[in-house]
Order: structure tokens, then C-alpha cells, then sequence
């Protein structure tokens, strides 16, 4: 789908800042090289890195040792690249006009070869096709061995990056020609990327196609094969300090999304291509709680269209829309105070749909707090959360249900244990699309300074009910400390582990989009 702004005027890019990183890698505590300065020795960084790596395995001999062939005919090893080997974050720094955050990013390699990792940086708002421009910002990191660790400082991230997608590059050697001396393929692409991607949307769609899908016009990229592009699956994490105005600050930290986590496609009937995400605990100036900020990072190349509905905790029948600034372009990152669309005080649940793939993060913030989290792209039916508190050491764990089908309620158990032993088992209802709060304060089973886990699960509904089956559910755990009875401050956010997911196809929604622009084009 192809979405046109027909108000945006072109604008001259922006020129394009390279940093290559330079800080050692951390394993352990080790450092795990020279700190190399010049840019010349880049290549020669990764060169040594590989033939280290494959030393250190007894790979060395020319028959182990293999090169990737740019020929045609050549297999390709990996069919696209929508999971872990790319993440998305879309906060890092200045993110509305009352939060303004520095981070730095950690970038851990999980898998078993080494990697090089390429941040694509977003500066202001691109705009949508045929006025887009390229990336603002670009850092490859340097070699990053299997669980390793590389730190891209704060004070080398330009202050007004609004948001970033991470990719993962091999470091395997092509042979770009007979003959010639292999080189790794991470270097190729950086200088690719840093000599190509100056405003040039076009360049970026062309690089970001191939990464997805494997799929590149002829001749692949940079005279990579596109199958060989991807490297090793990766974790980020970015971890924020914000000003939150008037002399306030406070640290924030979260998982980027990675590609297999962005909003997920939907059985809608529309006439469009549909994804859409849910968001378990929204909350607009409250009390001691703060107000949420919903932050939307468009991860596809594509323009997108987006609509937020919010539904109040315990109120099934009445839904709110929250206007997002539209059109959204490629890279782009729009931000959504929540108080400028809900009444002060509201808490509840909200579901995003978007005619892209995306990743959401949602502040909550407080007078002195921060806590975060990022979107739920799918259900489950079983959910699992340890560490649960009420009223232990002035905490309190409070459980946020949202459900996932929005034309059925779902049935579910929650049952609280101290290892084998069963405290209390609640069943409940959460409302179509809506949400359930649990405050464990509330069930008289539970005594104060009571710690346990909790296991929630989506029952099947009555035989007689006109709709058989279960509903996916997803949830967050808050934490809020009470320094006093009548306090309630929100100081984190932490995931149910899923315990029982067996839903594969998307569930069929109702048709409610409506957006006359975004139609397919």
C-alpha cells in the first residue's frame, strides 16, 4: 500500500553523520580488543575478527573456512529476516515536547557467530512518499562475538534521535570476484549504507526489502546476495535518563522490539491490509500514577495510518478513539499525550490499529518515575508472573489483563500459589477487546506481606455460550509502591511469562477501521 501526503513539500536532506563505533566490546567484564581510531582500520577490524573467531574454533583451514560466492546459482542461506535479527526502538531521545531523554544501547549478540549491527537513526518526522528522505543517522557497531555485549554511549548518539531500527549484518567473507580477496559482508554494507542512504528513501527501501524478505533486484545489494545479508539474532536494550521538566529526571529502561514482535496482521475483512497491537495498562493523569505517552516507530517502508481505541477498565460497551497524527512515513516516530484525548484520571486498556507493521512504546510518567513498556502483539492462553506482592515492603503487584478478541469476552482463572500451595483461585471476565485490573490488596485470601506467583488462564467458554472457545489474553504486572495507605506511586512495568499459547492463525475482528485515506492504492 502506497500512501501519499499531498501537503508535505520536498525538503533538501539532511546531511547524513556516520559514526562508526569504536568502544571495546564487553564479555564478562573482558575487554575483547584494541580500541581501533582511524576509520581505515574498520575493514581490517572485522577482518581479524573473523579469522580470531575462526581460529579460536579450529575453522582456520581452507576447506572449514567457507565464502560466501556472489556468482549466480549461489543457495542462499537464510529466507528473510522478520525475527530477532532486527529490533526496533522507538524512543531514545527527545520524544514529545515535555519529555527529552538521553540513552545509551546495549546490543547483545545471542547467537553463534560473530555479528555487526548497523543502527538506522530517524531525526524529526520523515515524510511519506514521493517526499521521504533516508535515515538521519547512522552507526555500525564494531565486531560483536557470541554473548557479547557492544555499548553505544549516549554522548555519540546524536541528542535529537527520535527513534532507531537495529539490523544485524553477517561477517561472513564474500568473494565479490574471482580471484580477489574476500571481504566481510557487515563491511561492504556499512560503507554501502553510509555513502547511499544520504536522504535517499528509495536507498532505504531497497536495503530494508532485501533484509525482510530476502528478495533484491538484480545483482542484489552492493553485490551481496540478499539472502546473506542477515547476521545473528540480536537484544537491545536501550536505557534512557529524561528530563521530566521542572528540575525533574528519571531512568527508563526497555527491550527494543524485535521483527518477529511488531503489530501482527489481522483477520479483519477490510478491504486493507490491517495490523494492530494491544496496550494493557493506559493511564491519563491520574493521581500519584502519571499519564501514559504512546510512542509509535513505523518499522516498514511503507506510508502508515493508525487509530487507537481505549477502552476504560470495567466499562464494556463504550470505546474512545484517540486521533494520532497521520500520515505516518517510513522511520517515522509520532508520540500521543494521553491527556489530550481522554478525561483526567481514566484508566484502562487501548488497542492500536495500523496499516504497517510497527513497534509502540508506552510511558507512564510520573512526578519523579518512568516506568515503560512495549506493545503486546499477541495472545495466549496461559500467563504466568512471578515476584507478585501485596502490600510486602510497601509494594504492590498490580495485574493488567487486556483480551484480545474484540467481539467476545474471555473467561479466565487466576490462581495464586506460594510454590505448590493454592491461596486463592478467582475467576472473572474481561470485556471484548477491553481490559481487567487485579489488585491484589482487594482478595481477602491474601494477607499483607503475601508473595507468591500467579497463573492466569483463558478458559473455555460455556457449551451453551453462542460462541464456543477461548480468547487470547496478554497482560502487564505494574508495580507501585504506598508509602502510605492513601499513596499509590508507579515505579515499574514487568511481563507475564506466556505458559500456554496454541493460537497460530490471527482470530477473525470486526470491521472498524475508519480511515477514508487508508485504502490500498
Amino acid at each position: 500500500m502506497k500512501s501519499r501526503n499531498r501537503h508535505a513539500l520536498p525538503t533538501a536532506p539532511a546531511p547524513l553523520e556516520i559514526h562508526m563505533s569504536t568502544r571495546p566490546q564487553i564479555e564478562t567484564g573482558r575487554a575483547m580488543g584494541p580500541r581501533p581510531s582511524p576509520r581505515s582500520r574498520w575493514w581490517l577490524l572485522l577482518l581479524a575478527g573473523v579469522a580470531g573467531f575462526a581460529l579460536g574454533q579450529g575453522l582456520l583451514a581452507p576447506a572449514a573456512s567457507p565464502t560466501v560466492s556472489a556468482a549466480p546459482g549461489a543457495q542462499p542461506a537464510v529466507a528473510g529476516a522478520l525475527d530477532r535479527r532486527q529490533a526496533h526502538a522507538p524512543a531514545i531521545g527527545r520524544a514529545t515536547g515535555s519529555l527529552d531523554c538521553v540513552g545509551d544501547i546495549e546490543i547483545r549478540n545471542l547467537g553463534q557467530q560473530p555479528t555487526v549491527v548497523a543502527l538506522l537513526g530517524w531525526r524529526g518526522e520523515p515524510l511519506c512518499p514521493p517526499h521521504s528522505l533516508g535515515p538521519g543517522h547512522l552507526d555500525c557497531s564494531g565486531l560483536i562475538a557470541p554473548g557479547a555485549t557492544w555499548t553505544m554511549a549516549h554522548h555519540d548518539i546524536p541528542a535529537d534521535l527520535l527513534s532507531g531500527s537495529f539490523y544485524s549484518l553477517s561477517t561472513a567473507p564474500l568473494e565479490a570476484a574471482p580471484g580477489t580477496t574476500p571481504q566481510p559482508i557487515a563491511a561492504i554494507l556499512c560503507t554501502w549504507l553510509s555513502t547511499e542512504m544520504v536522504g535517499d528513501a528509495e536507498a532505504y527501501r531497497h536495503f530494508k526489502r532485501a533484509f525482510d524478505t530476502g528478495e533484491a533486484a538484480a545483482g542484489g545489494l552492493a553485490g551481496i546476495p540478499a539472502t546473506q545479508i542477515p547476521g545473528e539474532p540480536i537484544e537491545v536494550i536501550v536505557r534512557r535518563d529524561c528530563d521530566l521538566g521542572e528540575g525533574r529526571r528519571a531512568a527508563s529502561d526497555y527491550v527494543a522490539v524485535s521483527g518477529d514482535r511488531l503489530t501482527t496482521p489481522e483477520l479483519s475483512g477490510d478491504l486493507i491490509d490491517v495490523t494492530s497491537a494491544m496496550l494493557p495498562f493506559l493511564v491519563a493523569d491520574a493521581s500519584q500514577l502519571g499519564s501514559s505517552y504512546i510512542h509509535m516507530h513505523n518499522s516498514s517502508m511503507e506510508c502508515a495510518v493508525a487509530e487507537l481505541w481505549f477502552a476504560a477498565f470495567g466499562k464494556c460497551m463504550r470505546r474512545t478513539i484517540c486521533e494520532l497524527r497521520l500520515p505516518l512515513g517510513p522511520g517515522a516516530t509520532s508520540s500521543l499525550d494521553l491527556r489530550a484525548c481522554l478525561a483526567p484520571g481514566d484508566r484502562g486498556v487501548g488497542w492500536i490499529r495500523v496499516t504497517q507493521p510497527v513497534s509502540i512504546l508506552v510511558d507512564t510518567v510520573g512526578e519523579t518515575t518512568l516506568p515503560a513498556y512495549t506493545h503486546s502483539a499477541r495472545g495466549a492462553r496461559g500467563l504466568r508472573a512471578g515476584g507478585i506482592a501485596r502490600a510486602a515492603a510497601g509494594r504492590t503487584t498490580l495485574l493488567h489483563i487486556a483480551n484480545h478478541d474484540r467481539s467476545v469476552e474471555a473467561k479466565v482463572e487466576l490462581t495464586f500459589r506460594r510454590g505448590e500451595t493454592v491461596d486463592a483461585t478467582l475467576p472473572g471476565w474481561v470485556c471484548p477487546g477491553g481490559g481487567l485490573t487485579v489488585d491484589p490488596r482487594e482478595i481477602s485470601a491474601l494477607p499483607d506481606g503475601w508473595q507468591g506467583q500467579v497463573d492466569i488462564i483463558s478458559l473455555p467458554r460455556p457449551a451453551e455460550h453462542y460462541s464456543p472457545g477461548w480468547s487470547p489474553i496478554s497482560g502487564i504486572v505494574s508495580v507501585v509502591e504506598h508509602p502510605t495507605p492513601d499513596q499509590m506511586i508507579s515505579v515499574g512495568f514487568a511481563r507475564f511469562e506466556v505458559i500456554d499459547s496454541p493460537l497460530i492463525e490471527p482470530i477473525p475482528q470486526p470491521h472498524l477501521l475508519f480511515m477514508p485515506i487508508a485504502w490500498k492504492r
